[in-house]
């Protein structure tokens, strides 16, 4: 079932392209390590609302906090499936005209 959910997202994604129209996020594993480029995507999502439930699940499932799970919604540059890999040239935090809330705006001072 999920693959076939999987493949919808991807064909309605490739039809959006066609029409010049494109919004794809992912939910990424990621151990931010800047050597690891390559990136394993977990989930597909056509919003990121859907892809913040999909992170909220895995915290769950996982009983860890968000940023135990080593993983984090991106939006990408072009059509995926789970289980492809990513690089950073491939996808952005936010998308293209996205609002991005205050605090992630402002440097916490790491």
């Amino acid at each position: 079932m999920k693959q076939v959910s999987d493949d919808l997202i991807f064909c309605r994604a490739k039809l959006q392209s066609e029409r010049g129209i494109l919004e794809m996020y992912a939910l990424i594993y990621d151990e931010f390590d800047r050597s690891k480029r390559e990136k394993k995507v977990i989930s597909v999502h056509r919003t990121r609302e859907a892809a913040d439930k999909a992170l909220e699940k895995r915290q769950h499932k996982m009983d860890k906090r968000v940023w135990e799970c080593n993983a984090r919604i991106v939006w990408v540059y072009s059509q995926i499936r789970t289980g492809d890999t990513v690089t950073p040239d491939s996808f952005d935090t936010w998308a293209p005209d996205e609002k991005v809330p205050l605090a992630d705006r402002i440097p916490d001072g790491d």
